[in-house]
């Protein structure tokens, strides 16, 4: 019983407190202990907004995102969605060099397909970038460095 005399038991509680800041309550028999820990943290944010971009540029943005993806260790497998991505590429290229009306009503609905595919690639890459700088910028897409 000698070692269970030295045994110590306590309990912690971890309280938000202020923007970067949680406090630590260390409760030790009758003793409180309080920690005030910054807990600051950089996040990485994919940045799309592909809406804004004119027809050409949104094309070129496109071929590159699609080209730093393609075989990027960081992403795993993305062959199936990132052939989808191609092709909706060549797609609406294909439109654009065209002026008649039907050209400009499937320019509209190849631009926006290609917006979707590439938000919804987007939303993969934030959730797999592990907030890494790095991989981050791997992936061709723009992003901001964000101090929580």
């Amino acid at each position: 019983m000698g070692h269970a005399e030295q045994l110590r038991f306590f309990e912690i509680l971890i309280l938000p407190c202020d923007n970067n800041l949680i406090t630590v309550v260390v409760v030790e028999k009758e003793r409180i202990l309080y920690y005030k820990i910054n807990i600051k943290m950089k996040r990485t944010y994919v940045i799309t907004g592909f809406s804004r971009y004119p027809y050409a540029a949104l094309v070129e943005k496109s071929r590159q995102i699609v080209s730093s993806l393609n075989g990027n260790t960081s992403f795993g497998e993305l062959s199936p969605l990132l052939d989808t991505v191609k092709i909706t590429i060549d797609h609406f290229e294909n439109t654009l060099q065209q002026s008649n009306d039907d050209a400009i009503l499937q320019q509209q609905q190849y631009r926006f397909a290609l917006i979707l595919l590439l938000n919804d690639l987007a939303t993969y890459v934030q959730n797999n970038s592990g907030n890494d700088v790095a991989v981050m910028r791997s992936s061709g897409y723009n992003y901001i460095v964000n101090e929580a």
